[in-house]
């Protein structure tokens, strides 16, 4: 990474450092599920699919009854 210190439109100070990037939390929970755990992700992630569909085809459902 590379910061640039401007003044007036003049650079002024250049650092260069490096940093490390990690995941961490939900995102590093689905990365490992993804790799490490293939066939759940898949299975998992085609029910979340399934159930949001069926959620919202029976939201609109309701939605579109005229009482």
């Amino acid at each position: 990474m590379t910061l640039s210190v401007v003044k007036d439109g003049r650079g002024v100070s250049k650092e260069t450092r490096l940093f490390k990037v990690a995941l961490a939390g939900f995102p590093a929970a689905v990365f490992e599920l993804t790799h490490k755990h293939a066939l759940t992700y898949g299975i998992l992630a085609a029910g979340i699919a399934i159930l949001s569909g069926l959620l919202v085809g029976l939201i609109f459902q309701f939605m579109g009854k005229p009482d």
